[in-house]
């Protein structure tokens, strides 16, 4: 009994942890519309642009065949981080432009469904704090 009593409670506090985030929604489009910097403020809304402009890309210039896609795919993903860190704006502000770059090729990577965007940022830390202790000897 102690066992299943236990089972219950464990189960019980996923969906409580789920319940106490408090997430705000926009309010309507023109709240997304009227901040561009929220489309670059994270890693995440940098990969939903990118494949939401990736599939614009795509459409408009008749991409054909899965590399070409990703490319392009990735391509974007690169442009835009890069730009942001040189307009020092968004998460890529006060990035090298290297680490920048990889972020951005990351980002091609989450909007090609490759990977998922939780491991991918998990890796591009990884490689970033690699690079800041090369740089700090």
């Amino acid at each position: 009994m102690k066992k299943f009593v236990f089972l219950f409670a464990f189960f019980l506090t996923i969906p409580l942890m789920i319940f106490a985030q408090e997430i705000i929604p926009p309010v309507d489009w023109i709240e997304i519309l009227s901040n561009p910097l929220a489309w670059i403020a994270t890693f995440p809304a940098i990969a939903g642009v990118v494949m939401f402009l990736t599939a614009i890309v795509n459409g408009l210039l008749n991409v054909q065949g899965k590399f070409l896609k990703q490319l392009v795919s990735w391509l974007i993903g690169i442009i835009i981080a890069v730009l942001a860190d040189l307009m020092n704006i968004g998460f890529t502000a006060d990035m090298p432009l290297i680490i920048a770059a990889l972020y951005g090729w990351g980002a091609g990577l989450a909007a090609n469904g490759t990977f998922t965007i939780a491991f991918l940022k998990s890796i591009l830390e990884a490689i970033e704090t690699f690079f800041k202790s090369k740089t700090n000897k």
